[in-house]
């Protein structure tokens, strides 16, 4: 067992074969995990998607708890970070959002076919909560999900972060010649700390060979603003039931935007949990707080499945 919200990897009880990894749309290798519940009947199925410069690690003490109440859980590493493969070397690189998006698909629909008949629920946060938008987006893509819940969503490309606008231009001009080239931004780094409550898992974390601290590319900039542009314009698309999450104190990503989403987006069923004080890293939070988050996620989802059954 790794200890609450660290990423023992050498260690970890959650190692697969290489013959049970996922292959995305350019035939990288994913690195996935699963946790199988503790109890004897399960209940739902889980995936759970990261953001940028993240990785499949640090979900072990949710995935944990979810087990403790019988979820069947997958996670995996996005191209480009953890253990799963990198396109040219470079971590943190894309091609194209939809490559991510593909990846997702996949995942799930392997989770779908090892969990036959059991509700089926993904949890996305920061860019992975992006990603889950666009494909839900799809026309009949998320038809099948008893729900997706979504912390500390991108939206919008955060104004903080970005350079003037006359070179903002420019940079998404030069991404079509030269996109493996990284954006001139230290944010990543300024933000780090701020990003989280539990200060000593952050500090931990900055030794952490897995998580990307190279800046974000100029591809991946050009195609975070396009993403984020697809998504203003389908977002009353979205039609599954989809609990948002955001901290108040985030300096990443706007919480304001949140509630831009739940406006507009065409869910029915649709829940926005705003939570003083608590910063980007909602799972990393201090542990009152990681609880509490922990505890109204599975709620929501125990009520999804509650009217389901009738």
């Amino acid at each position: 067992m790794t200890s609450a919200g660290s990423p023992n990897l050498e260690t970890s009880r959650f190692w697969i074969p290489n013959n049970q990894v996922l292959l995305c749309a350019g035939s990288l290798e994913l690195f996935r995990r699963q946790w199988t519940p503790t109890v004897v009947s399960s209940k739902a199925a889980v995936l759970l998607v990261h953001g940028f410069s993240w990785h499949s690690g640090y979900f072990n003490e949710l995935a944990d708890t979810l087990t403790q109440q019988g979820y069947v859980v997958h996670a995996f590493d996005l191209q480009g970070h953890g253990r799963s493969h990198t396109l040219y070397g470079i971590r943190g690189y894309i091609d194209r959002f939809s490559d991510l998006i593909e990846d997702v698909q996949l995942a799930k629909q392997q989770l779908a076919a090892q969990c036959k008949g059991l509700p089926l629920f993904i949890y996305g946060e920061s860019m992975g909560a992006l990603l889950l938008l666009l494909y839900a987006a799809e026309q009949g893509a998320a038809s099948d999900l008893s729900g997706m819940v979504l912390a500390a969503p991108v939206v919008k490309v955060a104004e903080a972060v970005l350079p003037p606008k006359h070179l903002l231009l420019f940079l998404r001009l030069l991404a079509k010649a030269f996109p493996r080239l990284q954006v001139p931004t230290t944010e990543l780094q300024d933000t780090y700390l701020a990003a989280f409550g539990d200060q000593e898992l952050a500090k931990r974390s900055l030794q952490d060979p897995l998580v990307v601290f190279e800046g974000p590319t100029l591809r991946l900039l050009d195609e975070t603003f396009a993403a984020t542009d697809k998504l203003a314009a389908d977002m009353r698309n979205i039609q599954v039931p989809l609990l948002i999450m955001h901290g108040l104190d985030d300096v990443r990503t706007d919480p304001a935007n949140s509630r831009v989403l739940y406006d507009g987006i065409g869910s029915k069923t649709k829940e926005l949990k705003l939570y003083p004080h608590m910063k980007h890293q909602l799972l990393q939070e201090t542990t009152q707080n990681k609880r509490q988050v922990m505890q109204d996620l599975i709620d929501w989802m125990e009520e999804r499945i509650s009217q389901a059954a009738g």
